[in-house]
């Protein structure tokens, strides 16, 4: 079915561009006029960065105008002949505009297109016009949802390189000899990341030598490039499963973090990642200076090096680099934890304490430490917390067997001393947000120690300081901790308290059961507990009897209505 007149089409238009943004709704919400009667543009489009969609998700927005046309056929080149005047308007507006354009065979026969107005762009298309120049014809992408030029990538690379072009200068290709670093990013899916960069519009930023000021680059063109899954072999050691062929000419191979200029013979480094990363491409770097060979399967591609004096200086740094990483990596090893971010994130701060903390590990301490003082240290978003002992100079990981084995933990109870574990009296700041916490450490300590009363009234001490950290960080970890540690008093001792601490951990977990409430309510019936109101009230959380819980909390005084509200039952009044 055609359409009518040029009105009908760009509402059409409009509709189906709406229909596309709803389809993607989970992240993008259309704000779009239909009677094309607002300036340059028709509406924006909304970004949310999480579902569901509200003003703390809200991202930012971007501008778009819509366009339809009536065509015959659709074409595999398109473009859209656009005003200039439009285009220097276009151009005041910092953060630029996505320009959409709808082709209707029919109404149910279209294909949405887009071309990027973005600072850049703009800044390209005008530069060269004419003085008197009208109109100017711009090259049109198809926006297809089974591709990497799927509408909501469009979107979010539109955004997130508006974000960085607003304000920023734009340098030609003849200040590129000035650039210090370059850079860009693709906002895709990894599966989509390579035919995104073949297809659609990307963009490199650059910092300048000198200054270090962020700037925006013209596009070129980009270098094709294509990812060969072949095994990497050195010295009858596997390194890799691929290697990438990139240039114009397929003239550079990358392979791991070596890229080979084919023509000049030229071999670049770039270290980058994680110390793991970082050890397993220093180990094939050492290895390919040894060997001067990588094998691809079982292609051998020689790399001749004639400066020998070079090579073995170059195998002498990256042996150097080697050890350190490793040494990084034994270091978090100690402390139970995974160095996951690039090593190129942490700052100066960070730095020094790492290199300060890999000294102690050496047993090289500073003079204004003490002995069995418990320290914690920072570096990035890793927090270890540990103990130095003077006795060979050694460094305990507070969360370890060794911990356990060396320390003591004693309280004194009616002038009697009373052996615990080492993490009875343990402080939230000792726990939350520490990377080498040992939840499966904790437990073990308990297993030699005597369990009489005064140690399973610290045990519980500790159970109920765990609950309020699963309270305020929803982290499961610290909910069956507590239940673990609940199950120990529960096995050895009967008492009516414990029993409801371990019905507020099970309450947490899952719903109370018939059975579980009806021995809540048996205890609430016996006569000790008739005017203890804090019991009472714990009770009625749990059992969701909110009329006796009013009663029960009123009839409290001051004092105790603190003292209750500082206990982690109290939290389950607010879910």
């Amino acid at each position: 079915m055609l359409i009518k007149g040029s009105g009908d089409i760009e509402k059409i238009a409009t509709n189906k561009v709406e229909e596309l943004i709803l389809k993607n709704s989970e992240f993008l919400s259309p704000y779009i006029n239909s009677n094309d009667r607002t300036p340059l543009w028709d509406g924006s489009i909304y970004i949310y960065n999480n579902n569901p969609k509200t003003n703390g998700t809200f991202e930012g927005k971007i501008d778009v105008q819509i366009k339809g046309r009536q065509v015959d056929s659709f074409k595999d080149n398109n473009t859209y002949q656009f005003n200039v005047e439009t285009l220097r308007g276009y151009q005041k507006e910092i953060k630029g505009t996505l320009l959409l354009v709808v082709d209707f065979i029919s109404i149910d026969n279209y294909k949405i297109y887009y071309c990027n107005l973005l600072p850049v762009d703009l800044y390209q298309i005008l530069k060269d016009l004419k003085e008197d120049q009208k109109s100017v014809s711009l090259k049109l992408k198809e926006i297809n949802e089974n591709t990497a030029l799927n509408f909501k990538n469009v979107c979010i690379n539109f955004y997130k390189n508006s974000i960085r072009q607003a304000n920023k200068k734009i340098i030609e290709e003849s200040e590129f000899n000035n650039i210090e670093e370059l850079n860009f990013e693709v906002f895709a899916k990894q599966s989509e990341y390579e035919e995104y960069l073949e297809a659609a519009d990307v963009y490199t930023y650059a910092k300048m030598k000198g200054t270090h000021e962020e700037v925006a680059t013209v596009k070129g063109e980009w270098k094709a490039f294509s990812t060969i899954k072949k095994n990497i072999f050195v010295n009858d050691k596997k390194f890799y499963s691929q290697y990438t062929v990139m240039g114009k000419d397929s003239n550079e191979l990358v392979v791991g973090p070596i890229t080979i200029e084919l023509l000049s013979g030229k071999i670049h480094l770039k270290l980058e990642g994680t110390p793991k990363k970082r050890i397993k491409d220093l180990e094939f770097i050492i290895s390919v200076l040894k060997e001067q060979y990588i094998m691809f399967d079982a292609v051998k591609f020689e790399l001749p090096f004639t400066d020998i004096e070079m090579v073995n200086k170059n195998i002498d740094i990256y042996n150097k680099q080697l050890n350190y990483f490793k040494k990084i990596d034994k270091l978090f090893k100690f402390f139970n934890t995974e160095f996951d971010i690039d090593y190129d994130q942490l700052s100066d701060i960070d730095l020094r304490n790492l290199h300060h903390l890999m000294n102690l590990y050496d047993g090289i301490f500073p003079e204004d430490m003490k002995e069995l003082q418990k320290y914690y240290i920072n570096i990035n978003k890793y927090k270890f917390i540990f103990v130095l002992v003077f006795n060979g100079n050694k460094i305990y990981n507070f969360y370890s067997q060794e911990m356990i084995d060396n320390t003591l933990c004693v309280i004194i109870r009616d002038g009697k001393e009373i052996k615990t574990s080492v993490y009875s009296n343990l402080l939230p700041e000792e726990y939350l947000n520490v990377n080498n916490f040992n939840e499966k450490i904790i437990l073990k300590s308990f297993k030699n120690i005597e369990l009489i009363d005064e140690v399973l009234d610290s045990i519980n001490i500790l159970m109920l300081s765990f609950l309020k950290a699963y309270d305020q960080s929803n982290d499961r970890r610290y909910l069956d901790l507590a239940d673990k540690l609940s199950q120990i008093i529960c096995k050895n001792r009967i008492n009516d308290i414990d029993l409801i601490n371990s019905k507020q951990i099970k309450f947490r977990k899952k719903n109370l059961s018939f059975n579980d409430k009806k021995l809540l309510n048996a205890i609430s019936e016996k006569e000790e507990y008739k005017n203890d109101y804090h019991v009472l009230c714990c009770i009625d959380l749990l059992v969701n009897n909110t009329f006796d819980f009013d009663k029960h909390y009123k009839s409290m005084n001051k004092k105790d209505k603190e003292v209750f509200k500082n206990w982690p039952i109290y939290n389950l009044l607010k879910k």
